[in-house]
């Protein structure tokens, strides 16, 4: 068919309404010639017998346009029987090809739902952490704005920094600060924790949010003196109060101190429930007086360098993120010139503001790692598709004479296509169902695996964009496989296939295709294999690392003191009582306390001076500073490798001590004693070294240990909400834990507890990270090597079936089995050597981003590039052996009696 021919009939709509227009003509037409010539016959001139004719058709064009749409229905309504009826006969027949070959089936539904189910799944993470907008009204105008130093984003603000641009601002039309704070509210005597948001003046309405239940807050509940007043959240008002609408105007009894910086909570009377969106965004929200410097106490002072807050604001229409950038820019620029002192000196030089959307700040750097992850499945679904068209390439292959004779009787190629169409596209949808499905339940498992601290875990859900990703996957993997499977235009081909006198150069041809594709899968199948290699070294290598104690029976207990010890000789005095009751309790080996236990956080650092900085502006080392109960070092079991630890008889009217860490003596006074020698932190005043301890992992077993040092909190209180109790047991934990809690609310039954949990298992929760992104490389690239595998074992049977006839012919001229299992080898080892040699190139350019993921193991590591294409290889060897193996059985008799 020529272009000129085809293109018409292609558009078959736009040809039939012209046919069915010139259909329409010539009938009026001819209607209106036989009624001319009737009157002619009954005497009328023709031109009369026209005039009467036309008035009787005032409504010529109505009439003919009304006649044309009747032609369309009724064609449309043809054309769609037509289309139904031929795709039943498309389906049955597609049916009919399955029950014939029910294992293709099973395997290439297999094949793709591997692909969709991973795709899906990693689709839905980034849907719905990084696409869906927050749950809040015109989200996509929030934005975060924060302090930032050289190398950081935005993080807190301070109380000045944010006063200044609240006053100064033209790009947001609301602007609010809050800080959260762990407290305890007594409920029925029993001490609850919840997170409490201060919130300033139009905190509420940045986020347009409106209660379900009573009020918001007011300008008079922001008023020095005011009564205190607080907002409940949906999710706590359903959780402790069982959505009682009689909560409103209920007095909520807080126990627990501030964190240190921020103004307590007090006993507020509850005005209001905000709606479910506001949920995750704390449990209660109190107002909060940035400007009240009674609200700050002593503190006050220091408002220029607690960045304690965050602010978030909202854009006024019209404005944009960079508006918002360049006036906080300016902004710093000025209050830096104004106040120096705040701006310069240490870690404070090159601090400015900056801004971004509130959806970044909550993703974060998890965006990367999200993004890695879906090109990771994107991957195995290149793989699953590839190896889907090989299958169905090799089946179109056997069905060529089918083709060639339904071309012969007029099919053409358009009808074949559409039945390909039918049938890849019906069966690739039931692969995309069972991938659906392993999606939603991968999505549970996900849950389970990723850590906490992941972003909006609770938005991951096959909505209706996951569904029509799915969808989308599985129609577009459909056409690709009718597309491959199409036969060709040439009219000798026809010839050939009735004839079935080219099988073996139609074979060859395909096989080449065949080829490529399987090349294409080894190097996808090694992108993923050394992915997955990289990262589990990685996580083994963390696995190995000493964290610099004994975890074996080691618990930390979370602790918030309660308010009523202000002074911190009375906190010291709670704990000492606490650490004394729990040593009393059966099992427990010893005890004590530190603001911030290893594996969990660290509260503070400073810069350390000895006796050989003598120049006050001299900077020294830093290192993280730790206020700790006495036996310390022992309960924790971190090793002792001079001198003494803590203990009981360092009290506040002792000599001032510490113990510092191997890294901290041998960064101050290299090569020599540390015992007897004295430093200071910062200003404060001197202490005495009387021991050294081992080096210990404080924050991440993937960062290397840093300098530490101990300090008795008797002789520097320092005691921030919460407080980690540290306990060495010998008995199990749950055998132990209500025991503990009994001892600490002994002591005060207003003590909230937050957690009582192993070293070992926060250690272990460390390790989530990295652990998920081994174990799902692991998946994409177990099952990539599976369909690789299969699609070698299919191509190089395929290859044997093609050419059976020379194999027979080369074995009846004296060929050896060994010579034929060599040379279907070489065959199979061609096309997998070119996609290892493909594959292990992109590798090594791309592995780089998986640095910031490697812990102790190069993106370029030898033995894992070596690993993964030996592996590969020898795998490859393995599953080309037993179409080899076939070959070499073929019986040349046979071979040439067929001839």
């Amino acid at each position: 068919m020529s272009g000129q021919r085809g293109w018409p009939r292609f558009f078959r709509l736009s040809e039939s309404t012209r046919g069915r227009e010139r259909e329409v003509d010539d009938e009026l037409h001819f209607h209106i010639e036989g009624l001319v010539e009737r009157h002619v016959a009954e005497g009328m001139s023709e031109e009369q017998a026209r005039r009467v004719v036309m008035a009787r058709f005032h409504e010529f064009a109505t009439t003919r346009t009304a006649l044309i749409r009747g032609r369309e229905k009724e064609a449309s309504t043809e054309r769609r029987r037509l289309f139904f009826d031929g795709l039943r006969q498309d389906l049955r027949v597609s049916w009919r090809q399955y029950r014939k070959r029910p294992g293709f089936a099973v395997i290439a539904v297999v094949t793709l739902a591997l692909g969709i189910g991973a795709s899906t799944t990693l689709f839905s993470v980034v849907n719905g952490v990084l696409l869906d907008p927050l749950p809040y009204p015109h989200s996509e105008r929030l934005v975060y704005v924060g302090s930032t130093r050289p190398g950081r984003g935005p993080g807190g603000t301070t109380a000045p920094e944010f006063g200044a641009l609240k006053g100064e601002t033209r790009t947001l039309e609301r602007y609010a600060a809050y800080f959260r704070s762990n407290v305890g509210i007594l409920l029925q005597d029993r001490p609850e924790q919840v997170t409490a948001v201060g919130a300033s003046e139009d905190y509420v309405a940045v986020f347009g949010a409106s209660p379900v239940l009573g009020r918001s807050f007011s300008e008079e509940d922001f008023r020095p003196g005011a009564p205190p007043v607080a907002l409940l959240s949906h999710g706590a008002w359903q959780r402790y109060w069982g959505g009682d609408p009689e909560v409103i105007g209920t007095v909520l009894s807080t126990t627990g101190r501030a964190p240190v910086g921020l103004p307590a909570i007090g006993a507020p009377t509850v005005i209001g429930v905000m709606p479910p969106s506001m949920d995750d965004r704390g449990d209660l929200w109190v107002p909060f007086r940035l400007t009240d410097a009674g609200a700050w106490g002593h503190l006050w002072q220091w408002r220029w360098r607690n960045f304690v807050l965050g602010s978030v604001g909202r854009l006024r229409p019209g404005s944009s993120l960079a508006d918002v950038q360049a006036e906080v820019s300016v902004l710093a620029s000025r209050l830096a010139s104004e106040h120096p002192e705040h701006y310069s000196g240490r870690s404070m030089n090159g601090r400015s503001l900056g801004a971004v959307y509130l959806l970044d700040r909550m993703v974060g750097g998890y965006r990367t790692r999200i993004l890695l992850l879906f090109t990771g499945a994107l991957v195995l679904l290149a793989i699953s598709v590839t190896s889907l068209t090989g299958l169905f390439l090799a089946r179109a292959l056997d069905r060529r004479r089918e083709f060639a004779v339904r071309i012969a009787l007029g099919g053409g190629r358009r009808r074949i296509f559409r039945s390909l169409v039918t049938e890849t596209v019906s069966f690739s949808l039931l692969g995309g169902g069972v991938g659906f499905a392993i999606a939603v339940a991968c999505l549970e498992g996900l849950r389970v695996l990723a850590p906490a601290e992941y972003p909006r875990l609770d938005n991951l859900s096959p909505d209706v964009t996951v569904v029509l990703f799915a969808l989308a996957v599985a129609v577009a993997s459909g056409l690709v496989c009718a597309l491959a499977s199409l036969p060709s235009r040439s009219g000798g081909a026809l010839d050939a296939f009735l004839r079935e006198t080219d099988r073996t150069g139609s074979g060859r041809g395909t096989v080449g295709l065949r080829g490529v594709l399987v090349s294409a899968q080894v190097s996808l199948a090694v992108i993923l294999l050394v992915g997955a290699g990289l990262l589990s070294a990685s996580l083994a290598r963390l696995r190995q690392v000493d964290p610099g104690m004994d975890l074996e029976g080691l618990l930390a207990m979370q602790v918030i003191i309660p308010a009523s010890y202000e002074a911190s000789e009375a906190q010291y005095a709670f704990f000492s009582e606490v650490v004394r009751r729990i040593e009393a309790v059966p099992g427990v080996v010893s005890a004590s306390w530190t603001p911030d236990p290893p594996m969990y956080r660290r509260n503070i650092s400073d810069h350390v001076r000895t006796d050989d900085m003598m120049d006050a502006e001299q900077e020294g080392l830093r290192v993280g500073i730790h206020p700790v109960g006495p036996e310390f070092l022992s309960t924790m079991g971190i090793p002792l490798l001079r001198g003494r630890g803590i203990t009981w008889s360092d009290d506040a009217t002792g000599t001032l001590v510490t113990v510092v860490d191997e890294l901290t003596a041998e960064r101050l006074w290299p090569g020599q004693d540390p015992l007897g020698k004295r430093l200071a932190m910062g200003e404060g005043p001197w202490c005495v070294v009387v021991g050294v301890a081992g080096r210990v992992h404080q924050l991440a077993l993937s960062e290397d240990p840093v300098p530490e040092i101990y300090r008795p909190s008797s002789q520097h209180p320092f005691f921030p909400s919460p407080v980690g109790v540290v306990v060495r047991v010998g008995i199990p934990v749950a055998d132990v834990a209500p025991a503990l809690r009994a001892a600490v609310w002994e002591v005060d039954r207003t003590t909230v507890i937050r957690s009582i949990s192993t070293v070992e298992g926060q250690i272990s929760a460390d390790l989530r990270s990295p652990r998920l992104f081994a174990v799902l490389s692991a998946w994409f690239s177990l099952s990539a090597l599976v369909l690789t595998l299969a699609a070698i074992f299919g191509l190089m049977s395929y290859w044997v079936t093609v050419r059976t006839k020379e194999v027979g012919l080369r074995m009846a001229l004296g060929a050896r089995p060994g010579q034929v299992l060599w040379a279907v080898q070489r065959q199979s080892m061609r096309w997998v050597l070119l996609g290892l040699a493909g594959g292990l190139a992109v590798s090594a350019a791309a592995s780089r981003v998986l640095n910031t993921l490697l812990f102790g193991v190069s993106p370029l590591d030898p033995s894992v590039f070596a690993g993964v294409g030996v592996g590969l290889g020898l795998a490859a060897i393995l599953a080309s052996m037993i179409p080899a193996l076939q070959a070499t059985r073929v019986d040349p008799a046979n071979v040439l009696r067929s001839e």
